[in-house]
């Protein structure tokens, strides 16, 4: 083998090596978008919850009325719908709280990577092209996983938000019920 045939080997063997790994590199930059992306609509939507929470809250505090209670006829039955009432309502506060905690813990930005540009410089401008795109695979695959581990916290704290928000409404069904049915009873006031 001549040294043209060396030298045509060599040139196709970089030029397949600089095509593999522009297939990885569209690999990992579709993950980290897809990363991104699925961040985006996280906070998305615990921009939504976060409203309807709030406005829930309001209308709970037009519809939260403990039972009125004439002080000087007051018996056992009325302090024990009053104590129900304050309890009641107590639970139902506690899980909205809790859900707006976890809310915010889900808008909380710690811990995501992105490509740092401050990398790019005369050296790695000029670099050979395959460790150029070696350097950018990298950089790509190391802020894919750690926005991957981000993001799967956020759908943990985001889990734990819907359910605090769905244990907060059952309780307020309950109570709303429960209030209505003792008001047609005519057990409350």
């Amino acid at each position: 083998m001549d040294q043209d045939d060396v030298c045509a080997n060599i040139a196709e063997e970089n030029k397949n090596k600089i095509e593999n790994a522009k297939i990885y590199l569209d690999v990992v930059r579709s993950e980290f978008e897809y990363e991104t992306q699925r961040k985006t609509s996280i906070e998305n939507r615990v921009g939504f919850f976060l409203t309807l929470v709030g406005a829930l809250a309001v209308l709970l505090l037009t519809i939260f009325k403990l039972p009125s209670i004439d002080i000087n006829k007051i018996n056992q039955l009325d302090i024990l719908m009053l104590a129900g009432s304050t309890l009641f309502i107590g639970f139902i506060y506690f899980f909205l709280i809790r859900a707006v905690y976890y809310f915010f813990k889900v808008l909380d930005v710690e811990g995501y990577e992105r490509i740092d540009v401050n990398d790019i410089n005369e050296t790695s401008i000029i670099d050979e092209r395959l460790i150029a795109l070696m350097k950018l695979i990298i950089a790509y695959k190391n802020a894919t996983i750690t926005s991957r581990k981000q993001n799967q916290i956020k759908c943990s704290k985001y889990t734990n938000s819907i359910k605090n928000l769905s244990i907060g409404l059952i309780l307020t069904i309950i109570y709303i019920t429960l209030s209505n049915l003792l008001v047609l009873g005519g057990l409350a006031k």
